[in-house]
């Protein structure tokens, strides 16, 4: 195996947690998941990843009986702030998103 084959990037979930439902205005309440990851890097840098979770009602295409639908909840990256935070531990990166969705939201 190459060096290089070693130097791939990694990164683990550190820790996940969910935030909400936050009020939006004209539009329903948003719940985010956030993830907080640890870089594989020396130092190790701490990033967060923000997720919204949506509802999609679903229709299938063959249904066994009229009006089969069903409801699916995924989870859709996020790319407005704070997805990207950065901070030197888990601790400081989830403070700053905490902060960066209450100025954005204001408190749940």
């Amino acid at each position: 195996m190459s060096k290089r084959h070693h130097q791939l990037p990694v990164a683990d979930v550190v820790r996940a947690f969910y935030v909400g439902p936050l009020p939006v205005k004209s539009e329903r309440a948003f719940t985010f998941r956030v993830e907080i990851l640890r870089e594989s890097r020396s130092p190790p840098k701490y990033v967060a990843r923000l997720w919204r979770l949506d509802h999609y009602r679903v229709r299938p295409s063959f249904p066994d009986a009229p009006g089969t639908e069903a409801d699916e909840e995924v989870l859709v990256a996020d790319v407005a702030p704070p997805d990207g935070v950065v901070g030197r531990s888990a601790a400081e990166v989830q403070r700053r998103v905490l902060t960066e969705l209450r100025a954005r939201f204001g408190e749940p």
